[in-house]
């Protein structure tokens, strides 16, 4: 009875442990996508000055912006100044011929977290260490590290190797 019980026990224990290995591997950089939203205005008048105006105090940044002046030199030439003053890169467009109205494209990348599918071992624990990341553009496009940064790091591993 006792080798019975013994052999039970260790085919249980190896199947716990299949079914552990089993499980797929969650790679926290397959939980985000990179999308990129664009919103138009145009430019034509004081009112769509106005409109652009509050668009960019009360949103975030974009990533870039495109503008086509048509007809619209003066109100053109201050949404470049807006534009300018909130450091927003900007790309001046040539105008179709028969334009009267200029226009404004705001381009706006976005990096977003997917949802995790049902039984994924750790996707949640990677999903909330993606979340916490302030900075998600860091995921796609890692800045270097200065020279501030570099010291500090090899500060800190002096530190450990004493």
């Amino acid at each position: 009875m006792k080798k019975i019980s013994l052999v039970f026990g260790l085919v249980l224990l190896l199947s716990s442990c299949a079914m552990h290995h089993s499980a797929p591997a969650i790679k926290p950089e397959l939980l985000i996508n990179s999308s990129a939203e664009k919103i138009s205005f145009p430019v034509s008048d004081s009112a769509s000055l106005s409109s652009i105006e509050s668009w960019l105090a009360n949103g975030d940044a974009p990533t870039y912006a495109e503008i086509s002046c048509g007809n619209s030199g003066s109100i053109c030439n201050a949404v470049k100044k807006d534009l300018a003053a909130r450091h927003v890169k900007f790309k001046d467009v040539p105008a179709e011929e028969d334009a009267t109205v200029g226009t404004l494209s705001l381009t706006y990348d976005r990096v977003i977290t997917r949802e995790c599918a049902t039984n994924n071992f750790g996707c949640s624990t990677s999903l909330n260490a993606v979340r916490m990341v302030s900075n998600h553009e860091q995921f796609i496009k890692p800045s270097s590290v200065g020279l501030q940064g570099a010291s500090s790091v090899m500060k800190a591993v002096s530190r450990y190797v004493k």
